[in-house]
């Protein structure tokens, strides 16, 4: 049976590699520094529309790969309704009972954004 170490240090090796073999180091900033950087009403207002993928990561980290909650309420909105209709693909971030979404279009611009909370926080 594999140590916990020894665990910990193969799937830190596996995340590197699908990370280096599907090219999403292209154009990026090293993995290293593409952490949870956080979540928060502050972060969220530092998202502007227009921002490239990559600028949303330097502010937010990496986005948020599980389920999303469905008790959360809207609480601040920006958008280009026009372009909002558009877009291409989602994101969001989740931590600590704060939700923060981002909508990109095509050409991985940000189209839309939204903050959301937990109302029982």
């Amino acid at each position: 049976m594999p140590s916990r170490c020894g665990l910990l240090a193969f799937t830190t090796v596996l995340t590197l590699a699908a990370y280096s073999v599907s090219g999403s180091g292209r154009n990026q900033q090293p993995f290293e520094q593409v952490v949870q950087v956080g979540v928060s009403r502050q972060s969220y207002r530092e998202v502007r529309i227009g921002m490239t993928q990559m600028q949303v990561a330097h502010v937010l980290g990496a986005p948020y790969k599980g389920v999303l909650p469905l008790n959360f309420v809207d609480v601040e909105v920006d958008e280009v309704w026009e372009r909002m209709i558009t877009s291409s693909y989602m994101q969001w971030w989740l931590r600590g009972g704060q939700m923060i979404g981002v909508a990109f279009d095509r050409n991985d611009r940000v189209v839309g954004k939204w903050y959301s909370r937990d109302p029982n926080r």
